[in-house]
């Protein structure tokens, strides 16, 4: 009879066949091919590419480019309206502000400070017999309705206002918010710089800026002794429009009434549209 195995050799087989067994499992899973990705993965790719092609694609803008010239003739006359209606929107914004009373603005005289040294120059002035020396004053960011009157009656409680230049359109006279103001002495009107810069004025706060020598020229008082009044252009261009023209001035009115047509019936031609009117030449070669 053969003799049984000991259990040490089985228990030695039965752990080399789990061994075995084991390393077989993860040899097969190590060779398993990976699972395909999901369908669902490539859609962003695509999305991405068709969205790259989008922007390289050129937007057809071919027929607003046509459209363009055909329209070009009359530009330069919507740019003068536009900027004369802005001119007159001006003026009426200024026509209707209300007129400042500086009599019930505040006083910047009451201060006891500025009225001791606006004093003391005058005493010193007059007691060493020195002669007044003028001061000019740039003052910028003026409100609505503070004018000409207006400023010489304000900062007249300083001193003596010789002369006063509010800057104006030369179109529709409204005011650009900054004049020139010159004082009769020009410790005064460094007193007024240092008293009303950055001082706040019906909601602005106006900058009051001393000028030197070189600064100061005469045409900085063109127009200055007098009131401005806008030149009336409507009544103007009427009347220029309305005058007899000469022989030329109608040559040239005709060559570009003729010279307009002509460009205008090339462009329906180019876009190959057969239309015909009865236009200038007909009535010029009668």
């Amino acid at each position: 009879m053969a003799k049984a195995a000991p259990p040490a050799a089985k228990a030695t087989a039965t752990a080399t066949a789990t061994a075995t067994a084991t390393a077989a499992k993860s040899a097969q899973k190590k060779a398993a091919p990976a699972p395909a990705p999901a369908p669902a993965a490539k859609k962003p790719v695509a999305k991405a590419v068709s969205d790259k092609r989008k922007k390289a694609a050129p937007e057809p803008d071919d027929d607003d480019e046509d459209e363009i010239p055909l329209q070009a003739d009359d530009d330069d006359d919507d740019d003068d309206d536009e900027s004369s209606d802005e001119d007159e929107e001006d003026a009426k914004a200024n026509r209707d502000a209300p007129i400042l009373d500086a009599g019930k603005l505040p006083s910047s005289k009451d201060d006891t400070a500025v009225n001791a040294r606006l004093t003391k120059v005058k005493n010193d002035k007059t007691k060493n017999n020195s002669k007044e020396i003028p001061g000019v004053l740039y003052v910028g960011r003026l409100p609505h309705g503070f004018y000409e009157d207006q400023l010489r009656a304000y900062f007249s409680q300083f001193g003596t206002v010789t002369r006063l230049r509010l800057s104006r359109n030369r179109s529709t006279g409204a005011p650009k918010h900054y004049a020139f103001i010159e004082f009769a002495d020009r410790d005064v009107a460094a007193i007024v710089q240092e008293t009303m810069d950055n001082y706040l004025l019906d909601g602005h706060l106006i900058q009051v800026k001393e000028m030197k020598g070189e600064e100061v020229h005469e045409r900085l008082w063109v127009g200055s002794g007098r009131k401005f009044r806008p030149i009336p252009r409507h009544r103007v261009q009427r009347l220029r429009h309305d005058q007899p023209k000469t022989d030329e001035q109608k040559q040239k009115v005709e060559a570009n009434l003729l010279k307009r047509e002509s460009k205008r019936r090339r462009k329906l031609e180019e876009a190959g549209i057969n239309y015909q009117f009865d236009g200038y030449k007909e009535q010029a070669s009668k």
